[in-house]
């Protein structure tokens, strides 16, 4: 698996899967953007992924010092 963040490998990124049952693994993809999945079988997941980059800006007035980036997918698997 590989991930990208405006087309540059997405280091870093922290990446939640979850199956039908609530078992949920968790992977981090490294320095090129590749995480490898073990354990999956067949059937139905929830994957979610947050990275916080260094990023300061304001929003309504207040500042804030980084930017939390987050995502959600359903994915069926089949084999």
């Amino acid at each position: 698996m590989s991930a990208s963040l405006d087309g540059k490998p997405a280091k870093q990124l922290n990446i939640s899967i979850t199956d039908a049952s609530g078992k949920r693994h968790r992977v981090s993809t490294d320095e090129t953007g590749k995480a490898k999945l073990e354990g999956i079988s067949a059937g139905r997941y929830a994957i979610r992924t947050k990275s916080v980059l260094d990023e300061s800006g304001e929003v309504k007035g207040k500042p804030y010092n980084k930017t939390a980036l987050v995502s959600s997918l359903i994915l069926d698997v089949d084999k």
